[in-house]
């Protein structure tokens, strides 16, 4: 065989082996975008849930309901899915486990087998004088591994390193804690209930405490007239500046 015949066959290897390199590198960057494009999805359904915690009047359970609600239709729309189509109920069978968190404690939304089909339960406030957030979701979450087990699959459980003890000092916020069963293994979204921060504007009044600024509560300028706004951006449409004093932009 002549010297060429090899330098075609090599030519033909390496760019086979080059193509294949290429496929592989283009299946893990899509694997890693889609894995991202969850990560965020998750964090902001729970940033949604979390929203509607701050409901006093309602039962552990009900409130629980509608944090679930939140989450579902928080999903529905980073996907572009109509929450109102009668399958999206998978999209929330996939969070085995989810926990609405407290100071005290954390009540459980769990799925479980009855009667050959999966159902959500809620548990009681589990204290957290008897187990941290992580060995009540462990074991809540290893329940449910033990029905998947019979059909052949299995997620190991796992949360985020504790090394720095972030995940502890937050859990005893009010929060909602999911986990998401995706391709390859559960994924954890924790977010915690964000403080409404309102800001004021003075009807009126000279200098820092004329309309023309907005101030945070408590403010030397503010004076017993005044309006209530949402958001920064809520009060530079009415015109109003930060006030130099009281507001950091």
């Amino acid at each position: 065989m002549r010297i060429y015949h090899f330098s075609l066959i090599f030519i033909i290897l390496a760019v086979a082996v080059v193509s294949l390199c290429e496929n592989r590198l283009a299946v893990s960057d899509k694997a890693m975008s889609s894995l991202m494009r969850l990560d965020t999805a998750l964090d902001r359904a729970c940033d949604a849930a979390a929203g509607v915690l701050a409901g006093e009047d309602e039962s552990d359970e009900a409130l629980a309901q509608r944090a679930e609600e939140a989450f579902v239709k928080s999903l529905c729309a980073y996907y572009g899915i109509d929450p109102g189509l009668p399958d999206t109920g998978y999209m929330i069978d996939k969070a085995p486990v989810y926990a609405i968190t407290g100071e005290e404690g954390a009540l459980i939304g769990y799925l479980t087998q009855e009667n050959g089909r999966l159902v959500r339960r809620f548990t009681e406030r589990i204290s957290y004088a008897d187990k941290d957030l992580r060995t009540i979701m462990e074991e809540y979450c290893n329940r449910y591994d033990s029905i998947t087990e019979k059909e052949g699959v299995y997620y190991r459980f796992d949360l985020p390193d504790e090394d720095t003890g972030l995940f502890g000092r937050n859990s005893k916020g009010t929060g909602f804690a999911v986990l998401y069963r995706g391709e390859d293994g559960y994924s954890f979204a924790y977010s915690v209930l964000k403080e409404r921060k309102c800001y004021y504007i003075n009807l009126y009044g000279d200098g820092y405490s004329s309309p023309k600024y907005y101030h945070s509560d408590g403010c030397g300028f503010l004076n017993g007239e005044c309006t209530e706004h949402n958001s920064m951006k809520e009060c530079a449409l009415m015109g109003a500046y930060p006030c130099p004093v009281c507001v950091t932009p």
